[in-house]
């Protein structure tokens, strides 16, 4: 079993990364467009752009390549880390049975699931780092040498047509690049995601399956008839008790296999144990709104009655869950300047902090970009904005009772701006 903490921390050593890259893309665009601002109207100013574009268009295959090498380790180790952590919690139920347990180095058959599901997700990341590129304010979506072609004819035009400064014009660039970010596309679909949010998508939904193969594997082989569910802070609500939809509602819980395969959700016998519920029923296991689906941090084990104690007794579950009920109220200021109140219970507390979180790096991202462009002044009033929402957040946070989650907000490798 893994807790919610390894869900939250495991996906940000590759979004440093990927965030790290994105920025340095960005503050390449800006610096490039800048020095071929300042040759403008030379006759050696076409020579220059085609040299300018061969020199951006390796540097950006650096970029990209760095991203992916460093990534694919970073997620090799994050499954290493999953199945080690999920392995060693069952070792009190191998003891508790009398079966023998087989220390993780040693046992070749998780060794190769690990790999297996890693080497899975590697590929996934490295498929989707095939399609990276920008989507332009027009919607349209164009991969990165492409975009800077793009952004130096735009900023170009602007400005040798009058029709706007330089200042302005690459600070229109630059807030179009970063309000895109680095994404990748579905060219059946035509759907693009930024490509942090889509591996972070791979990485925990290959993690989620990890800790369920290894929970299971322990199921099967100590005979175990009951699952225990994991229990964490801030768990979405519902309609209450049968609703698969409300996690506070059956999380913490144990739960009766009655006669299911794990594997293949079919059910093998009829056998029902009147003293627990159902798992498949409640939980909602192997569908996107259950326990291991969408954005879902709860994971579960196996359970011996008589032979274990529950990790959380009935009061501690029930307090939880009032705890996840609890309604807050925020006021805040509409773009018109009216006053607005906003009630958040602990989940969407913890949504619209992230959120929040997503809005600074973004206006920290802009804040370099203007300054790679060389607009100070422009850089000056987003980083005064930077420390608006900084406060805005801290604010927030306390009012909610939550951890500022400050490593969220740095994830972007930049560090102080």
């Amino acid at each position: 079993m893994l807790d919610s903490q390894f869900y939250d921390e495991a996906p940000q050593p590759v979004s440093r990364i990927i965030n790290t890259a994105e920025n340095r893309l960005i503050q390449e665009i800006a610096r490039k467009i800048k020095s071929m601002h300042e040759i403008s109207g030379s006759v050696d100013y076409e020579i220059q752009r085609l040299s300018t574009i061969r020199e951006i268009d390796k540097e950006f295959k650096n970029i990209l390549s760095d991203m992916t090498k460093l990534s694919l380790i970073e997620i090799d180790e994050i499954f290493k880390q999953a199945a080690e952590s999920a392995y060693v919690y069952d070792k009190a139920l191998y003891d508790a049975k009398g079966v023998e347990f087989v220390e993780y180095k040693d046992n070749d058959f998780l060794q190769q699931l690990t790999k297996s599901i890693s080497d899975q997700t590697q590929s996934e990341f490295t498929n989707l780092t095939q399609t990276i590129g920008f989507r332009d304010s027009d919607g349209r979506y164009r991969n990165v040498r492409d975009t800077f072609v793009n952004k130096l004819d735009e900023v170009t035009f602007q400005v040798t047509s009058g029709t706007s400064s330089y200042d302005d014009a690459i600070k229109r660039a630059v807030k179009s690049l970063v309000d895109s970010g680095i994404r990748v596309v579905d060219y059946e679909s035509g759907h693009t995601d930024r490509v942090e949010v889509a591996t972070r998508r791979a990485v925990l939904t290959g993690v989620g399956q990890l800790a369920n193969q290894v929970a299971i594997r322990t199921i099967n082989e100590i005979n175990a008839e009951h699952i225990q569910v994991s229990m964490h802070d801030g768990a979405r609500t519902g309609n209450g008790w049968g609703d698969i939809k409300d996690h506070s509602a059956w999380q913490g819980k144990i739960f009766a296999k009655n006669g299911v395969n794990l594997t293949t959700l079919e059910r093998e016998t009829t056998e029902k144990d009147k003293d627990y519920p159902d798992f498949i029923k409640y939980t909602g296991y192997g569908t996107g709104d259950g326990i291991g689906g969408w954005n879902c941090r709860h994971n579960f084990s196996g359970f011996l009655p008589g032979l274990m104690d529950p990790n959380y007794s009935d009061e501690e579950i029930a307090e939880q869950q009032e705890k996840d009920k609890e309604i807050t109220e925020w006021e805040t200021t509409d773009r018109k300047g009216n006053k607005v109140v906003n009630e958040y219970t602990r989940y969407k507390a913890t949504q619209e902090q992230r959120r929040m979180e997503r809005i600074m790096r973004k206006t920290r991202a802009l804040a370099v970009g203007y300054k790679s462009g060389g607009n100070m002044d422009a850089y000056t009033e987003t980083k005064s904005k930077y420390k608006a929402q900084r406060a805005e957040y801290k604010k927030f946070s306390e009012a909610m009772s939550l951890q500022p989650q400050w490593e969220r907000v740095y994830v972007d490798g930049l560090s102080r701006i």
